[in-house]
């Protein structure tokens, strides 16, 4: 046989393969009885080509030898004997021996599949033993019964002797030192017990040939949890043993949400501890991070993919809605998704009958609860169409559960005639009354002012347009509501028509109705009397208006509900009702039955269907029934006759009863007559109508086809109320006792062919031979397994389910040959096609198997079953995300596994898995083992041969070849080479291809999020499986004042850390920052506190709180109830230095402007003339006004801005009343203002200036001197405030006040308006600090005190009402009288009434007379309370409730504190982002494990590289690291080069690498790009320049070619090609066109020395004409429509001539005036 890499000491397998021509081998089945086979022909050692470190392992793990050490067998032989013993289960079967002996021979000599090592060592021999691992029970018993701890540890050393691996839980033993009550001692524990078992199997020869595993498991609940995850801690301790967690979803909740956690004694299943999940969590990462281990098995999700749940416990889909389906929210009722447009969560209607702890169907009744943002689950995905026989409809997924009487059932599940619950009272509307597209309306207003307007026959000139449209509503109200009811019921919206508007009313009540409102919003309009009918009609501007309410212009029976109107107020929703009914509605009473109903007709199916809906959500249930079909009758021809017309159907929307009731009382006719038929009815009832049930039936179920899909998550019911009804929200091999599974994985790397242009691809037909012939090599598995017949439980458990475990190998291969990216999208989807192909042929072929064998015995009862309780269970498995690429793979038909489980059943419970595969995977010649990424393109692989550790050293023959074909030249190549050898990835490697260096990535370059999400792709088709932060306006104390967090780094690329060295105000003191984090747009949740406080940030971002001990605790922002008690901390005084240098001026000056004089330094006047800004003035388009009534003021003003600026200004005195305003004529000092001190203009806009934020002291309280001129004063002196309408101004107010220890409080006192007051001592503390402009305001804050009675409150100084209660606790335990505390001094009497009368109402203490208290009872009495709190209370803490918590959508930002991790904003105590994220961090293996769970999977493990001395593998860096004393390998290592991780250094430490460059995060290549080359003639020559952009059109790379190979400007026109395709690729919020089109703007009008064309046509450079190419192929690309954003014009409009745009003001109005051209808006001139 060939070898690709000959040994200079040939092998003793070599040796009999070169010596033996045929094939050999030994059955020895019962021991020392050996049957020499004569292998058949097929049966060849040549034709098998295996490497060297296949065969080295060959020799020491699987080929059998005699007792001197020979050889019985060669591989080939070996493969024979085993497919010999497989195949001999046919003759139980009547099948064919021979034939089966020779595909599984194929099977296995091609490498086309493997099973695990014990079939290979234990097939033909004596041991038998054919399965890999085996569970086994162990129950709290030291030997009574048959599972107790010794008992199982007999069973598992037997099969320990024949291979096998045991997994063993210890979930079931007690807790370490409970007691032991039949011998009065304590219990050992989980842990002490796992350390007897491990030194036993030590002990135990482990079948000789082969070490079987082991594995220990303990539920995450245990009260030992915390000793099990730490046991492993040290190296060589428990060496027999993997650990792994089996975790609930409880648990992940707990951590999720950040909530303590029981811990329960298995004996009784009390309490033992209860902890905080999130410090259990830490410290199980903490020891995954450190060695690997323990992993997690998630539980719960093994459970619900239990195939045999009736015999032993081991659901869970994401069932979804169409974007159509309507939610009843506090917006509206909205589409689910428009819900996830607005990416924010908030309160939605929620039906009681869905609480947890209902009865379904009892307790009605419907309440408003917190949701979550909906999202975009799944893209055109199956879904079913659910219809009642009311006529509700809804769409969703097959999976999607709905309450029933009986519980959740899921929609496949519903069967006609089900019973379903409807909403049960009435919902929420909207409270926004604004009308939308207001802004657009008023612009097509002010065109057609200019040009003219036509309406009812008659031509309206600019001077009645304002006036006749003056009244135009932008509000809703119940009149608009009713019109828009009258104009869909009875009118019509037409374009064409002369009359676009247009209302039919049969009777002049409704009429006058209707007409009132719209001559106040229109004008009269034009009434028409046809007949019996009255016509209303109006002209082209309210046909726009009502358009823009979203109202159809459609035909009748395409008629619908005006769009605007699921978002308006309940008065507005009531009156459409009412305008609707009344139009087409009719009161029926039938005398004779006593009945009475409401109708409604329509042509309009939908009309009606969204009718149905707005009643639901009044509480309301109404029918729909079709009363005639669509078709033809006689109708009159107009001309005395009649003839044949098409007629739509007709349907009829129906109230009757309870649900009449309710429509008169909430609804009701606007005639009177109607009315008045209605309640007279109800009035006159003999009996009281019986209740609503809120139910409704199943009438047909049917397929929908595919579409986009949507879920919210509501946490407290998990149900939310679509279209009406009320619905669910949002949702290893594992083995029951005594089981085992006979693993086998498929070798992808051997199923890739060529197609007809030699290309590879995926050989789907080899593949699904492959799978088909390994499922039945699985199966006789199971039967030829000669199970330990000493635990003759195994055998009966294999028989019972008969689970195999199909799995896979080499897919790293398979993707690198493919050129497919393991982690990336592209690579998810495609690992999720292939392993769904494979559990498809696998499922197909094991019914084929249960068709002519039987299915397995324990089929009955099991979720394949159909006859089963509730049918079958099985479902057929979809994937995360819905599948977009083609690879050409085969349709796969799933409906006919379901057809076929019907009518035979399934062979085998379980199917496929995904295990490891070492050894095997070595054999076979795999680069990736089992579905993981290749470990490293060059490493050392140990292995054990007895006690002896050999290595097999492995170069990537994948790269290597790829590495050939490149044009690289041979010097290059071996670098790489060597690079690769040494540090295992090629990542960093500039001059490799782009498309190589994607492609070959191994696992340390691979994210922790796409190693799991690869998981979650691959386990969704298997049945068995081995930041915080807050908004970027968050004010953060420093030493030198307030910053906004968002300016402390320019840092934007999301999810990312940048370094940041600041000096920052902690609870603990000042302490430094050293990182900056970005975290993008999240969900945040939005915090408000009394006082006006609030924060927003990301639902985990953690603030300080009381607990309910009195101590400091960090609390999660989602976890934050109402009244829980926040800890703020004022009175910090810090401000920056006096004098600090401000910005000076960045913009220019034009010809006519005047030159400023800026100040190079902030000063007391500036920050007053700031102030006054801030407050009282306004930037305008040239410049600044301020504007006041005292005129000696502004003339203060106008001098200092003479000194400040050297500018002249002038006070104006406005004619209208008695202010005047300071006019200052400069647009260089606007453009200061706005862009250097980033001030804001509009009042809604204004904010502190960042220099006043983090000024002086001084210059600070000048500020607020200037800022108080818009303040108010009580005619007492005794409060102070201030109005503004700037929400962000008032909050940045109340954090510097604080700052100063002033505690202000704010409240919303107008839709865009907010005060702030400050009153009590805060009032005393702030005037001491500044003082004020006004003479009566001094004057009032002198009187202040006058006549005071009582004392004056600081509020900053009240503690929490929970520590009046304490103290009153304690006080009442003590004899003394609370009087004797106090003594005769009249302060100490005052002090004494203060504290009883707090006492006796529970009002709060203030600090001083509480600590008297506390002091004085504390060494008499204890409280638990008190003590905590007092302990950790100290002057400048305030304590404020949260008030409400709301749901957001926001940019987030973060700073890491390395000490304290704590950090001041917003006055509150916040905890940081703790974790820098550099190579592998405990941060990234959590949230590996949280994806994992939130993906669904079924079990995770991590490895960190370099995190043990003894591994299986390792790359020569991490060996040379580990073996050079003192770390001094680590220091060469570094310095050569790159690791996988991403790590790299300088400098050559002795290894002869050179230097590599730093690898840069960016954009990985895709396969396929497209792309334009462009021909430039530049002055250095022509220029070749190709544009490559990806498969959204988005630019990617550039590449340009311009001159001879090897010159200076081919170097130059490369160097700015790959400069500007990084710029492209590298991650960041700007898409790709945008960034390529600032680089064009740098890049264009360089110039050179020789320009080259004229005019349109002239080149200046080689960088002028690359800027011109871009724009080229920018103007190629397809257009984005964007939203017109205009500004709103306020009515009423003054005409103004139309120009050109003016290039100064933007207006249009830049007009040719007496021979030059100005504009006639802001004076500009050319002149």
């Amino acid at each position: 046989m060939s070898k690709q890499s000959p040994s200079p000491a040939r092998s003793a397998a070599e040796t009999i393969i070169e010596a033996s021509p045929a094939a050999y081998t030994v059955i020895e089945t019962v021991k020392g009885e050996r049957q020499p086979i004569e292998c058949p022909d097929y049966v060849n050692d040549a034709a098998i080509n295996l490497s060297e470190n296949s065969i080295k392992v060959l020799e020491k793990r699987y080929l059998r030898r005699d007792f001197d050490g020979s050889y019985l067998e060669t591989p080939a032989g070996m493969f024979y004997r085993v497919a010999y013993h497989i195949a001999q289960v046919e003759r139980e079967h009547d099948g064919d021996v021979d034939g089966a002996t020779r595909v599984f021979y194929d099977l296995l000599s091609e490498r086309r599949f493997f099973p695990n090592s014990p079939t290979f060592t234990g097939a033909g021999t004596p041991l038998g033993q054919l399965a890999a691992c085996f569970v086994l029970p162990i129950e709290d018993d030291m030997g009574k019964e048959a599972d107790g701890i010794f008992s199982t540890l007999r069973v598992a050393a037997l099969i320990q002797q024949t291979g096998g691996g045991n997994g063993f839980s210890f979930s079931r033993l007690r807790p370490k030192n409970d007691i032991v009550h039949t011998s009065s001692g304590r219990a050992t524990g989980p842990v002490g017990f796992l350390r007897v078992y491990d030194q036993a199997f030590g002990e135990i020869a482990q079948g000789g040939s082969r070490r079987g595993a082991n594995m220990g498991v303990l539920r995450v609940d245990h009260p030992d949890i915390e000793e099990f995850v730490g046991c492993k801690a040290e190296e060589g301790k428990i060496a027999n043993f993997n650990i792994s967690v089996a975790i609930t979803d409880e648990f992940m909740a707990a951590v999720r949400d950040d909530t303590d956690f029981d811990l329960r004694n298995p004996r009784n299943g009390g309490v033992w501890k209860t902890l905080r999940a999130r410090d259990l969590f830490a410290k199980i990462i903490r020891y995954a991070h450190h060695n690997g281990e323990p992993g997690a098995l998630f539980i719960d999700a093994a459970n619900r993919s239990n195939p045999v749940p009736h015999l032993y416990d081991l659901e869970a889909t994401n069932p979804c809605f169409v974007g159509e389906t309507r939610i009843p929210t506090e917006f509206g009722l909205l589409k689910i998704a428009e819900l996830a447009d607005l990416e924010q969560g908030g309160f939605i209607v929620t039906d009681n009958r869905a609480l947890p702890d209902e009865q379904p169907g009892i307790m009605g009744g419907v309440a408003l609860r917190m949701a979550s943002p909906a999202w975009m689950t799944r893209q055109q995905t199956p879904v079913m169409r659910l219809t009642t026989r009311q006529g509700y409809t809804v769409t969703a997924t097959p999976d999607h559960r709905f309450l029933t009487p009986r519980g959740y059932v899921a929609l496949r599940d519903l069967a006609t005639g089900d019973r379903l619950l409807l909403q049960s009272g009435e919902g929420a509307w909207s409270r926004d009354d604004r009308l939308p597209q207001v802004e657009l309306l008023h612009e097509r207003m002010a065109a057609m002012a200019h040009g003219g307007s036509h309406a009812t026959g008659r031509t309206s000139q600019r001077s009645d347009f304002q006036a006749q449209y003056a009244n135009l509503p932008t509000t809703w109200s119940h009149s608009l509501g009713v019109v828009l009811g009258c104009l869909v019921g009875d009118g019509w919206l037409s374009e064409e028509s002369n009359s676009p508007v247009g209302f039919a009313f049969s009777e002049a009540e409704l009429l006058d109705q209707v007409h009132g409102p719209l001559k106040n919003w229109f004008g009269e309009g034009h009434v028409h009397q046809r007949n019996l009918v009255s016509q209303l009609t109006y002209g082209r501007l309210p046909f726009h208006f009502f358009q823009s309410l979203g109202v159809s212009t459609a035909k009748a029976h395409e008629k619908c509900v005006p769009a605007s109107l699921w978002r308006a107020p309940r008065a507005a929703v009531v009156g459409f009702l009412q305008g609707l009914f009344s139009a087409d509605g009719t009161v029926l009473v039938n005398e004779k039955k006593q009945d009475c109903s409401v109708r409604l007709a329509s042509s309009s199916q939908r009309l009606l269907q969204e009718v149905q809906l707005l009643l639901g959500n009044f509480g309301i249930v109404a029918r729909i029934q079709l009363r005639r079909l669509a078709g033809v009758r006689p109708l009159p021809d107009g001309k005395g006759g009649s003839r044949l017309y098409a007629h739509q159907a007709q349907y009829e929307l129906i109230l009757g009863k309870a649900n009449r009731d309710l429509f008169a009382e909430k609804i009701g006719f606007l005639q009177s007559d109607k009315q008045a038929a209605l309640m007279n009815f109800i009035a006159g009832k003999k009996r009281t109508t019986n209740r609503e049930r809120y139910e409704d039936t199943v009438r047909s179920i049917e397929d929908a086809g595919v579409a986009d899909v949507y879920d919210l998550t509501q946490p407290d019911t998990h149900s939310l109320i679509a279209n009406g009804l009320v619905a669910h929200n949002c949702g290893e091999q594992w083995l029951g006792p005594y089981e085992n599974c006979c693993l086998g994985s498929i070798n992808l790397a051997k199923h890739v062919a060529l197609d007809a242009d030699d290309e590879p691809v995926v050989d789907w037909a080899l593949l699904e031979r492959t799978v088909r012939e390994s499922t039945s090599f699985l199966d006789n598995v199971v039967s030829a397994n000669a199970y330990v017949p000493a635990v003759p439980e195994v055998a009966e458990a294999a028989y019972r389910a008969r689970r195999i475990g199909l799995g896979i190998m080499g897919l790293g291969d398979m993707m690198y040959k493919l050129g497919i990216r393991y982690g990336s999208e592209n690579g998810q989807e495609f690992a999720a096609q292939i392993m769904e192909f494979v559990r498809f042929h696998s499922m197909q072929r094991s019914v084929e198997l249960a068709e002519a064998r039987g299915p397995f015995l324990a089929f009955a009862g099991s979720i394949y079953d159909k006859d089963a309780e509730g049918g079958m269970k099985w479902q057929t498995p979809v994937p995360l995300r819905p599948f977009s690429h083609d690879w050409q793979r085969p349709a796969l038909d799933w409906a006919g596994i379901v057809r076929g489980i019907e009518a035979h059943g399934i062979r085998n419970a379980a199917q496929t898995t995904v295990a490891p595969t070492g050894t095997i995977a070595t054999v076979v010649g795999c680069e990736g083992y089992g579905c993981e990424p290749v470990f490293a393109l060059g490493y050392v692989r140990h292995f054990k041969d007895g006690d002896k550790d050999v290595e097999l050293v492995y170069t990537s023959p994948l790269f290597d070849q790829a590495l050939e074909r490149t044009k690289l030249d041979d010097q290059a190549k071996a670098h790489i080479k060597q690079h690769v050898a040494t540090y295992g990835s090629c990542q960093g490697l500039e001059e490799l291809p782009d498309d190589l260096r994607n492609t070959f990535v191994v696992s340390g370059d691979i994210t922790a999020d796409e190693h799991v999400l690869m998981q979650a792709a691959i386990q969704a088709f298997t049945d068995n499986s081995i930041s915080k932060c807050v908004t970027g306006d968050t004010l953060v104390l420093t030493e030198n004042g307030l910053v906004a967090i968002e300016e402390l780094s320019d840092q934007r690329l999301p999810d990312q850390f940048a370094p940041l060295k600041q000096r920052i105000v902690s609870p603990q003191g000042v302490e430094s920052t050293d990182a900056f984090y970005y975290g993008g747009y999240r969900e945040t949740r939005k915090v408000a506190f009394d006082y006006g406080f609030e924060i927003e940030g990301t639902g985990n971002h953690r603030i300080q709180v009381l607990d309910e001990q009195g101590s400091v605790q960090f609390r999660r922002l989602d976890e934050l109830r109402p009244g829980d008690v926040a800890i703020f901390y004022g009175n910090q005084q810090r401000f920056g230095a006096a004098r600090q240098a401000l910005p000076a001026y960045s913009g220019s000056y034009r010809t006519n402007s005047k030159r400023v004089t800026f100040p190079v330094q902030m000063s007391e006047e500036l920050a007053f003339f700031l102030g006054c800004v801030t407050s009282e003035g306004a930037i305008t388009r040239n410049g600044v006004a301020i504007t006041n009534t005292d005129t000696a003021l502004l003339e203060s003003l106008q001098a200092s801005v003479r000194r400040l600026f050297g500018l002249e200004s002038l006070v104006l005195k406005d004619n209208r009343n008695t202010v005047h305003s300071l006019q200052i004529n400069s647009r260089p000092l606007r453009n200061w203002l706005l862009v250097d001190l980033e001030m804001e203009a509009g009042a809604e806009n204004k904010v502190i200036p960042a220099c006043i934020l983090r000024g002086g002291q001084a210059e600070v309280a000048s500020f607020l001197r200037g800022l108080m001129l818009d303040g108010f004063m009580n005619a007492n002196g005794r409060m102070l405030g201030i109005t503004l309408a700037s929400r962000r101004l008032i909050q940045q107010l109340q954090t510097l006040l604080l700052n100063m220890g002033v505690l202000a409080t704010v409240r919303r006192t107008a839709e865009r308006a907010w005060s702030l007051t400050v009153q009590g001592g805060e009032l005393e503390t702030l005037a001491e600090q500044i003082s004020f402009v006004e003479v009566w305001k001094n004057e009032r804050l002198a009187q202040r005190n006058t006549g005071r009675v009582m004392r004056l409150r600081n509020y900053s100084r009240l503690l929490p009402a929970a520590v009046t209660t304490a103290l009153r606790e304690l006080q009442v335990e003590e004899e003394r009288s609370l009087r004797s505390f106090y003594s005769d001094a009249a302060e100490d009497q005052a002090a004494y009434q203060r504290v009883r009368v707090n006492l006796l109402q529970g009002h709060r203490l203030e600090r001083g007379d509480a600590q008297h208290l506390f002091q004085t009872l504390e060494p008499v009495a204890q409280n638990t309370y008190a003590a905590s709190f007092f302990a950790q209370d100290e002057p400048g803490k305030v304590y404020v409730e949260v008030a409400s918590v709301a749901t957001g959508f926001a940019e987030v930002f973060d700073i890491s504190v390395p000490g304290s991790h704590t950090f001041v904003a917003n006055g509150l105590g916040n905890h940081n982002t703790c974790n820098f994220p550099e190579g592998a961090t405990e941060e990234d293996v959590a949230k590996a494990y949280m994806l994992a769970w939130e993906t669904g999977c079924k079990g995770l493990t991590v490895y960190v590289t370099g995190s043990r001395e003894q591994v299986v593998l390792e790359t020569k860096a991490t060996k040379q690291k580990k073996e050079e004393p003192n770390g001094k390998a680590a220091d060469a290592a570094q310095n050569n080069g790159h690791y996988a991780n991403g790590h790299h250094g300088e400098g050559d430490a002795g290894h002869g690498v050179i230097d590599f460059k730093h690898s840069m995060v960016k954009r990985p290549r895709p396969a396929k790009l497209h792309g334009a080359t462009y021909r430039k003639d530049t002055p250095l020559g022509t220029a070749y320049i190709t544009v490559n952009s990806d498969d959204r059109n988005e630019p990617f790379e550039v590449f340009m070619n311009v001159g001879k190979a090897g010159t200076e400007v081919t170097a130059v026109s490369e160097a700015m090609g790959r400069l500007i395709s990084l710029v492209l690729r590298m991650p960041a919020s700007l898409p790709p066109a945008e960034r390529l089109r600032w680089v064009m703007d740098e890049m264009a009008g360089i110039g050179g020395g020789r320009p080259l064309g004229f005019g349109a046509n002239r080149v200046r450079s080689l960088p002028d004409g690359i800027a011109q190419v871009l724009a080229e192929h920018l103007s190629e690309l397809p257009m984005v429509a964007e939203e017109p954003q205009a500004e709103q014009l306020a009515l009423p409009i003054a005409a103004k001539p139309i120009g050109d745009i003016c290039p100064e003001c933007g207006e249009a109005s830049f007009l040719n005036v007496e021979g030059c051209r100005k504009c006639a808006v802001c004076g500009y001139s050319e002149c």
